[in-house]
């Protein structure tokens, strides 16, 4: 198996279809500079592109970039076929409506402690819903689903105190008058799993009406975000792998995107956006800061956009802009930009080298804000040709969390001149701390769990003699 390096790095990914001018004018800079972007394209019927759009998809797959799988219709629990009276019979088909197919939907019982589940009483009537105050309080707008008589349906708050009712699928229902019945409230993330029939028919759509129309076929597969429930990463792993799926984005548990995360197997099929939003007007500065931490600390950033221009001075071309310069500075700092598949097979499928250094390097500030990539800054704390000093007892670092750690027995070794060296090592299972390690003096070993995702260091001077810290090395 060929070894890979642990840097971290970025991908781009524009979710659902766009108007081929927006398209267009995105390819046209991550082609300059010779980067890939990931779009997730919404299709399988035969009119899902007219010949303009996908001769440019056709040239861009060409050229690298990646058409990600953000399913026929925009859903995980139901698409829509032509000829969808043949899935009458199917075990995993619910109903049919037309040429709209509704898949069903299981219950799943591993909902994490945080989930509350409520049993009470409310009054169903058509399609309203008077739910007790105890149940209010705990409405979430998006998330919330109720169970009546053992079906589950999503949960809409018109106002403060108007609820109403849609089907499972987001349909319109009118339930009649049911009277008092007994309810409990379910989370459309936690609770519930898709019929792998459904999902294997749905990828193997996508992938013959990519063959159909001269596509490559779709390796990355992209939860849609709506009132419809979502699956998870082991419900779309167990369905989509054996048709050439290597990725997957999907919300719950989300992976930490480094190497050597714990389960890497689910983790590919977890790799949610989000961790830099383009959207939101970010300035470059703000881009460049988090793109070089994650550079040094091992980890792989999701950029993620619907391409909602609005917010942006002269819209289209303002948002283009900031891509431009981002990207500019990515080749100009030697960033690796690469699709999520591409990602997916280094950081997950590709073995690593255990010996290499994984602590940030002092002399390296991609952002050039003065300082070093990877580390916190401290107050009280001189940064300067590649060194920390502290004149007194005190914090000296605090490194970001660290990707890239290997599990087991791991070798620490720090360049200190002065004062009384006390490093602690955190380890870190997403928000979760699993424990710590302290080693007194400049090197040491210590055991990484094996439920490790991401390590920070921390080093303090217990005494009041200066000390200046001119960087590491840790490995296995």
């Amino acid at each position: 198996m060929v070894q890979a390096d642990k840097r971290g790095g970025v991908a781009f990914r524009y979710d659902d279809n766009q108007p081929l001018a927006k398209w267009r004018a995105m390819a046209e800079v991550f082609d300059k500079y010779g980067y890939p972007m990931s779009l997730a394209l919404i299709a399988t019927g035969d009119n899902a592109f007219n010949a303009e759009t996908l001769a440019f998809l056709k040239e861009e797959a060409a050229k690298g970039h990646e058409l990600m799988d953000h399913t026929p219709a925009h859903s995980a629990f139901f698409f829509s076929c032509p000829d969808a009276q043949k899935y009458t019979n199917e075990p995993w088909v619910d109903h049919i409506r037309g040429n709209k197919v509704y898949c069903k939907y299981k219950m799943r019982e591993d909902a994490p402690p945080s989930i509350r589940h409520i049993t009470f009483k409310a009054k169903v009537q058509g399609n309203h819903i008077d739910l007790p105050d105890e149940v209010k309080k705990f409405y979430w707008p998006g998330s919330n689903h109720v169970i009546i008589n053992g079906k589950a349906y999503i949960l809409m708050g018109r106002s403060e105190n108007e609820f109403i009712l849609e089907d499972f699928w987001s349909e319109p229902i009118d339930m009649g008058d049911l009277g008092e019945v007994e309810c409990q409230t379910a989370n459309k993330s936690f609770d519930f799993y898709a019929e792998l029939g459904a999902l294997k028919e749905m990828a193997r759509l996508v992938q013959e009406h990519r063959k159909k129309l001269g596509l490559p076929p779709a390796t990355a597969w992209i939860q849609p975000g709506s009132r419809v429930a979502i699956v998870q990463a082991d419900n779309v792993r167990d369905a989509y792998a054996e048709f050439g799926y290597v990725s997957a984005a999907t919300y719950q548990n989300s992976a930490a995107l480094t190497f050597c995360e714990p389960n890497p197997e689910r983790c590919a099929y977890a790799m949610m956006w989000g961790q830099i939003n383009l959207e939101r007007t970010p300035s470059l500065e703000e881009l460049k800061k988090a793109v070089a931490d994650a550079v040094a600390t091992h980890r792989v950033l999701i950029a993620s956009s619907h391409i909602r221009t609005n917010a942006f001075p002269n819209g289209l071309d303002g948002y283009v802009r900031l891509h431009d310069e981002l990207l500019k500075w990515c080749k100009e700092k030697g960033v690796m930009v690469k699709t999520q598949s591409e990602w997916a097979r280094l950081l997950y499928f590709t073995k690593t080298d255990p010996q290499e250094n994984v602590f940030p390097l002092l002399t390296v500030d991609l952002n050039e804000d003065g300082n070093p990539d990877g580390f916190e800054r401290i107050e009280g704390v001189t940064c300067a040709n590649g060194t920390f000093s502290r004149q007194g007892r005190g914090k000296l670092f605090q490194t970001l969390p660290l990707g890239g750690v290997e599990h087991g027995k791991n070798t620490l070794k720090l360049d200190i001149e002065g004062g009384k060296p006390c490093v602690n090592i955190y380890f870190w299972n997403r928000g979760r701390k699993l424990g710590m390690e302290t080693i007194k003096g400049t090197e040491g070993f210590f055991e990484v769990p094996q439920e490790t995702v991401t390590v920070v260091i921390e080093l303090i001077n217990e005494q009041e003699a200066p000390m200046t810290f001119r960087g590491g090395s840790l490995h296995q």
